[in-house]
């Protein structure tokens, strides 16, 4: 079933406020390579990066935060 047109909305508003963006560009074949090592442990690039992420921050002491409650329903 398609997502309704409201529902877009509040997932582009939620987003906006508090989402971002981290990339890099990488050759093709390293690329490829990466993404090969993605499936054979049956992840996505994108789960593979953010657990990097988050895994990179914690070895450093970083502590970042948030739970959902802290995002208000406006």
């Amino acid at each position: 079933m398609p997502v309704s047109e409201a529902k877009q909305q509040a997932n582009n508003r939620y987003c906006k406020k508090y989402m971002a963006s981290l990339s890099c560009k990488v050759r093709k074949e390293v690329a490829t390579a990466f993404r090969e090592y993605c499936n054979s442990k049956g992840k996505s690039v994108h789960a593979e990066l953010k657990e990097y992420i988050m895994e990179t921050l914690k070895c450093n002491n970083i502590q970042i935060e948030y739970t959902y409650k802290d995002i208000d329903k406006n």
